[in-house]
């Protein structure tokens, strides 16, 4: 009976796939992470060419060299194991719009359907212009806005007028609205003030009082209704309260209820961007924020 030496049988490992190598059948080599065992000899015909090789055990991707920063992240897309890199501080992880990979994103603050947007100050500055989405958020994301003024103080007594910022320029046709109603403590008599196709909202009807009489400081807030439409040709809408010390130092309060909007069907509702806040002499100093309403 012939002897048969076992240890002859058996595949030889020949390392890293090189060309300039002559190759015989049950050779293997290491390609790209994958090991293939030759079938047929040859020289210079690299794996995968299944005529002289087949797969002997498929290699993965080197996590280790894919996740390079702590904090990294595998997921896999349409072809195989892809890294996301790591967001910035408080950013939260969410599936991308068509749904086929995660994504970092920056939320909005709040969470919720009543949501913060923005803040700032105006120091001793004529006018202020509230623009654009970092402002408002993207258009088409809240219903409503709710804009706050904290400590509004102006150097000089005059009234609150504000225009739209149409594709982030100020918009001076003649496309406002407008109605105050006025009450003051002393009286009770209801006083009204009006504009129709005006160059300006007017937003007081008796001023608010400025450093002339001393400082006072008023808190108040509007509801704006359309303020980034996007395509819709939506007229920007304003209502809010304004309680202020009369502007000529006696001791006694006036109100203001205010109403407005754009004209309807205007070509400038569907560019509006944002709005500037402006009193009628002098500057003002204020804090702002915005918040956005989701129905």
């Amino acid at each position: 009976m012939a002897t048969i030496n076992l240890g002859s049988i058996k595949f030889n490992w020949k390392g890293d796939y090189a060309a300039g190598t002559a190759y015989a059948v049950d050779d293997v080599v290491n390609s790209s992470g994958t090991s293939y065992v030759c079938i047929a000899a040859s020289t210079g015909n690299a794996p995968p060419n299944a005529t002289y090789w087949n797969v002997m055990a498929q290699g993965g991707t080197d996590i280790s060299t894919t996740l390079t920063t702590q904090g990294d992240m595998l997921y896999r897309d349409g072809s195989g194991l892809q890294k996301l890199a790591k967001g910035t501080a408080s950013q939260e992880l969410r599936m991308n719009s068509g749904a086929t990979a995660p994504e970092w994103f920056t939320p909005v603050a709040g969470g919720g359907d009543f949501e913060k947007i923005a803040t700032g100050t105006v120091s001793n500055a004529a006018y202020i212009d509230l623009d654009g989405t970092s402002v408002w958020g993207t258009a088409g994301t809240y219903s409503l806005h709710k804009l706050v003024f904290r400590n509004w103080r102006q150097t000089e007594s005059s009234d609150i007028y504000a225009r739209q910022l149409t594709n982030n320029s100020l918009d001076t046709s003649s496309i406002y609205s407008w109605n105050i109603v006025g009450t003051s403590s002393s009286t009770s008599t209801i006083f009204g003030n009006n504009g129709d196709s005006d160059n300006s909202f007017k937003f007081t009807r008796d001023q608010i009082r400025g450093d002339n009489h001393s400082a006072n400081y008023v808190n108040f807030e509007l509801t704006l209704g359309n303020i980034n439409p996007g395509a819709n040709q939506n007229p920007l809408m304003v209502t809010g309260q304004i309680a202020a010390p009369n502007h000529d130092g006696t001791n006694r309060s006036v109100g203001h209820s205010i109403f407005a909007s754009t004209l309807c069907n205007s070509s400038d509702n569907a560019n509006r961007t944002g709005i500037r806040f402006f009193p009628g002499s002098g500057n003002y100093y204020t804090t702002w924020t915005t918040y956005g309403i989701k129905v």
